[in-house]
């Protein structure tokens, strides 16, 4: 029932008092997947993790929420978006490519990130929907058209629940992260780290549950010298 439902909703005890002030180290982009436990990425995620949510972890449709911890929190030192495998989100959106001509034809899906983010930008949504349908779909456009621009990359044949799918997402939103003028200014100082990541509860990458680095600061984990790192360099997958 509905109610009871509500009534644990607010008997439930969160924590204790919270500091006065927010002083998160990181801001991690999360998909609204109710599978996912954003809490967990963080030893103790009260006053230490500033978790926004969409489907399909989308910069897109969080930009003010993306801007304000970098812009106003000055204690965020590490930005991350974090897809997953199985994204309900990640499934429609391919779908929903298939009815699109892409708009150019990378080479690399880099490119496809870049050139995609720069048409997308500057577009505003619809605000009024006659239906839930509509909006779903305004929701996930962006991440549909990059998935038409990059199908010679990616491939239009494949699952869309398998790995290269959801890294493919996480790579555009971290582009569309580092379009942020002060994103990109922290970053150039060495002041923050901008990261893309993948939770894969189905075991695609290794053992289910696990969390693999799949991007840093806009380009491939891999290439990265946090690769090296041994306690990173486990963790660093990727199937594009």
């Amino acid at each position: 029932m509905a109610a009871d439902l509500l009534k644990e909703f607010l008997e439930r005890k969160v924590s204790d008092a919270a500091p006065e002030k927010q002083t998160p180290g990181t801001c991690a982009i999360f998909c609204s997947d109710s599978r996912i436990d954003s809490s967990a990425f963080a030893s103790e995620p009260i006053n230490n993790l500033f978790p926004p949510r969409n489907i399909g972890n989308q910069v897109f449709g969080l930009m003010g929420s993306a801007s304000y911890p970098i812009g106003h929190l000055h204690s965020v030192r590490l930005m991350a978006v974090v897809g997953h495998i199985g994204c309900g989100a990640v499934a429609a959106a391919y779908k929903m490519s298939r009815e699109l001509n892409p708009q150019f034809s990378p080479r690399s899906i880099e490119a496809a990130v870049q050139r995609t983010y720069e048409r997308l930008r500057g577009k505003r949504r619809q605000l009024v929907y006659t239906a839930s349908e509509e909006a779903v779909r305004d929701e996930l456009a962006p991440m549909a058209q990059f998935f038409a621009n990059a199908a010679n990359v990616i491939g239009m044949d494949e699952e869309p629940y398998l790995p290269k799918h959801a890294e493919a997402n996480v790579n555009l939103q971290v582009a569309a992260l580092l379009h942020l003028d002060r994103v990109r200014e922290k970053v150039g100082k060495g002041e923050l780290i901008v990261a893309g990541a993948v939770y894969d509860f189905l075991g695609k990458y290794g053992p289910a549950g696990s969390t693999y680095l799949v991007n840093v600061n806009g380009k491939p984990a891999v290439q990265h010298e946090l690769a090296q790192i041994p306690e990173i360099r486990g963790c660093v997958k990727s199937f594009l």
